[in-house]
């Protein structure tokens, strides 16, 4: 069975930062644009394409990624997070007139996005590889470790669920748990 002192510990925010976060910001902070205004579309996709290209390599033990594959990374990124500025045509704007932080602002977008999915991808692993192999009783076993160790936490106004009906849903109540778990540290950092 899965030991959930473990699993909480290698889905810790500060685990995480050390595995994963920490090689991105490091890569992040030795990257310098060549420019800080891109002249024509090409040279913005180039200077995103570069960067991915970059920050990937960086990050993966300077494993090459191909050019095909650090674009369309770049602009399926920029589409999203640029989704209400119109995409790429948007973030393309704020590169060529260096307007809402510029080219710097869409590269800090890129960094954090792929920062965020390698952190997810870490976070999808540690559940494939501790918790999905479990039978349903041993996942049950796990949630109830868990209600011993959290219960008193619940509000006395809900109604706190058996380990049966949370092992069915283990994945949401170990993310929840991590979150809610970040917040509160979050909020501590701020006072």
């Amino acid at each position: 069975m899965a030991n959930l002192n473990k699993m909480l510990e290698l889905l810790d925010e500060v685990n995480i930062t050390n595995v994963v976060g920490m090689k991105h910001d490091t890569a992040r902070e030795r990257y310098h644009l060549t420019r800080s205004i891109v002249n024509s579309s090409a040279e913005f996709e180039e200077e995103a394409t570069r960067f991915v290209q970059y920050q990937l390599c960086a990050t993966r033990g300077n494993a090459a990624v191909p050019r095909y594959m650090a674009s369309s990374q770049a602009v399926n990124i920029i589409d999203r997070a640029f989704a209400n500025i119109g995409g790429s045509s948007g973030a393309y704007e704020m590169a060529s007139r260096g307007i809402r932080g510029g080219l710097r602002a869409v590269i800090d977008v890129l960094y954090q996005a792929i920062k965020k999915e390698e952190e997810e991808a870490y976070i999808e692993y540690v559940l494939r590889t501790e918790v999905d192999p479990l039978s349903f009783d041993d996942r049950t076993a796990l949630m109830g470790a868990y209600l011993n160790r959290f219960r008193h936490n619940f509000p006395s106004s809900v109604r706190v669920p058996t380990a049966f009906e949370l092992a069915g849903n283990y994945e949401s109540i170990i993310r929840m748990h991590s979150e809610l778990i970040n917040s509160i540290r979050m909020r501590i950092r701020q006072n």
